[in-house]
C-alpha cells in the first residue's frame, strides 16, 4: 500500500491491517496540507472534492518536504516555504495549482509520469 513507516524486515501484516494503515496515514497528509505553514484549513475546505482527492494523493507520494532535507508540497529543501503548488492554492488559483503536479515527475519515469497526469487531471474536475 505505499508505506514504509516503522516496518522492519521480516514484519508481516493483513491486508486488513494495510487497509488501515494506508487510511491512518493518507489523514496524516491531509492534516498536514491543512498547516498554516503549508496550505492552510481554509484554503483545503474551498476545494472541490476531487481536487482535494489530488493534492492529498500527491503530498502522499513525494511527501511534505522539510528544510534541508527534501522537497516536498509543504515545505522546499533550499527554502523555507510552501512549493508553488501550494501557494497557488493559497492564493485561489487552482487551475495554475493542478499544472504545477506535471512539474513533480522527477525523475520522469513512466510510472510517475503516468500518476502525475492522473492527479493533474482529478485536479482539474470541478475546476471552472
Amino acid at each position: 500500500f505505499g508505506s514504509t513507516l516503522g516496518v522492519k524486515m521480516g514484519d508481516h501484516a493483513t491486508v486488513e491491517e494495510c487497509k488501515e494503515l494506508l487510511v491512518d496515514r493518507v489523514l496524516e497528509f491531509a492534516a498536514r496540507l491543512e498547516d498554516p505553514s503549508c496550505i492552510g484549513k481554509e484554503a483545503m475546505d474551498r476545494l472541490p472534492a476531487p481536487t482535494k482527492a489530488a493534492v492529498v494523493s500527491i503530498t502522499y507520494n513525494t511527501g511534505p518536504g522539510k528544510f534541508g532535507v527534501k522537497d516536498g508540497i509543504c515545505e522546499l529543501k533550499n527554502a523555507r516555504r510552501p512549493s508553488t503548488l501550494a501557494s497557488h492554492i493559497r492564493a485561489g488559483n487552482i487551475p495554475a495549482a493542478c499544472e504545477e503536479f506535471l512539474k513533480w515527475a522527477n525523475p520522469p519515469l513512466p510510472g510517475i509520469v503516468k500518476r502525475r497526469a492522473q492527479e493533474r487531471a482529478l485536479c482539474l474536475e470541478g475546476v471552472t
